[in-house]
């Protein structure tokens, strides 16, 4: 019994570290592959955590902002979110190499395989 409570807690910190690396994969090949300007000098990501709050609603007027705000390439592509998903989100903060300073939120589909939509937050 003892053993468990040693094993247990180092599982649970395993598995979530192993999130955090595949969410900050799956943001960082987005932003070298659809940013206009990707040109960044350094990230810092935000914890991972989850929501069932994000609608289609939701999704596609982030997915407007992102394109009418010029932040990425006209053929960027999603994944289609499917109702009623979880969505884990996690937030990268980055500067470009011209001194400017970003904030995004990314939704991701829970296998963490696909970005379903992005936001533009206020630094």
């Amino acid at each position: 019994m003892k053993i468990l409570c040693y094993i247990f807690p180092l599982f649970l910190f395993t598995i979530g570290c192993g999130l955090r690396h595949n969410a900050q994969a799956l943001i960082s090949d987005f932003l070298e592959n659809n940013l206009i300007n990707n040109d960044i000098q350094e990230k810092t990501f935000s914890d991972i955590d989850s929501t069932f709050y994000i609608n289609d609603s939701i999704v596609n007027t982030m997915r407007s902002a992102a394109q009418s705000n010029r932040i990425v390439k006209k053929e960027t592509e999603y994944h289609n979110k499917k109702d009623p998903d979880k969505l884990l989100f996690m937030s990268v903060t980055y500067t470009t190499n011209n001194a400017t300073k970003q904030k995004l939120t990314f939704y991701m589909d829970a296998e963490l395989k696909n970005v379903i939509a992005f936001k533009q937050d206020a630094i």
